[in-house]
């Protein structure tokens, strides 16, 4: 019988700037191929969403934090440290040998959680990296680039449902992505980080099911993958 494999999927929602962000609500799934989850952690750094004042001010959902306050107080969140935080995910990638880490953007996250771990110690002979180099890192957003958001559906979708960018670029969101295969037009992305990890690990099953080729590390600009063929379905309905 072939080996069971594991993965955990991540999410990230930061303060400061998109060069030097902060983690302040890390939230992941521990799931299989499936997208069948068998573990959801969801915590507040403590460091940074207490200890951080000016640049919590910056958070980009910074609207949220009374729902933060809130769900601290229900707990709906853990109040941890960064380290005990980081202690458990290796705790639990050892426990289930974990095949990947991915991220919907995994880019932005590995950078979110690089900067926190670096600006926490405050260590300046070289820069430190939050996961060792034997860690297997995947972006969904590249892979949702290369199967879902390439088929012939999703473009129907986008066209009547209006997910296109200014640019005329069809939407690769985590929330459109999630929008089709969920079959529902009228889900919005909770921007909160476990509610973001769950549907990304529902984003990674449905890639997987595909099973089509694909690259599944981290890309540049994976967003251009679909717009040539996108383009060219535009005038194929246009001309009908």
């Amino acid at each position: 019988m072939a080996k069971k494999h594991f993965y955990i999927t991540l999410d990230t929602e930061t303060c400061g700037s998109l060069g030097h962000p902060l983690v302040y609500d890390l939230g992941y799934t521990v799931h299989d191929r499936y997208g069948n989850i068998y573990e959801k952690r969801s915590y507040v750094v403590r460091e940074i969403f207490y200890g951080e004042h000016e640049k919590m001010r910056t958070a980009y959902y910074a609207e949220k934090l009374p729902l933060y306050k809130k769900g601290i107080r229900e707990g709906k969140w853990n109040i941890a440290s960064f380290w005990s935080i980081r202690k458990e995910l290796f705790s639990l990638m050892k426990e289930y040998d974990i095949k990947a880490v991915i991220a919907y953007n995994a880019g932005f996250d590995i950078k979110a959680l690089n900067n926190t771990l670096n600006y926490l110690t405050k260590f300046k002979e070289r820069e430190q990296t939050f996961f060792n180099e034997n860690t297997t890192i995947w972006c969904s957003w590249g892979m949702a680039c290369q199967t879902l958001l390439r088929q012939k559906k999703y473009f129907k979708n986008a066209v009547e449902n209006e997910w296109i960018s200014k640019a005329g670029n069809v939407k690769t969101s985590a929330e459109t992505s999630f929008r089709y295969i969920n079959k529902d037009i009228t889900f919005k992305e909770a921007h909160t980080a476990l509610e973001d990890a769950i549907i990304e690990t529902a984003i990674f099953a449905s890639c997987i099911k595909t099973h089509k080729k694909m690259d599944r590390k981290i890309l540049v600009m994976p967003w251009k993958i679909p717009q040539p063929e996108f383009k060219e379905y535009c005038k194929k309905v246009e001309g009908i």
